[in-house]
C-alpha cells in the first residue's frame, strides 16, 4: 500500500532479498527532456498503464507503459 514518507513522497515498501524493505517512489519524475510534470494513468479501456510527458509542446514523445501503474512509474523513473 502506498504511503507518504516524511518528505511527502509517496513510497511503498518493496521486499528485496537480504533486506527488510526498500522505498520506491510512486510519483513520476518530471520529463527529462523538457522538465514538465508527467501524466500517469490507464490507457483507454486496455489493461495497460502509461506515464507520459504532460507538455504538449515537448520536443520528444516519450512514454513508459506496463500492466500496473506502479510498474509504469518505475519504468518512467528509471529508463535510460
Amino acid at each position: 500500500m502506498a504511503r507518504a514518507d516524511g518528505n511527502g513522497v509517496n513510497a511503498t515498501p518493496y521486499p528485496l532479498k537480504g533486506c527488510s524493505t526498500m522505498k520506491i517512489p510512486m510519483s513520476p519524475l518530471p520529463c527529462p527532456f523538457c522538465g514538465s510534470e508527467a501524466d500517469a494513468g490507464r490507457v483507454g479501456f486496455t489493461d495497460k498503464y502509461a506515464v507520459t510527458c504532460g507538455n504538449d509542446d515537448c520536443p520528444v514523445e516519450s512514454q513508459a507503459t506496463d500492466t500496473t501503474l506502479p510498474q509504469a512509474i518505475i519504468r518512467w523513473n528509471t529508463r535510460p
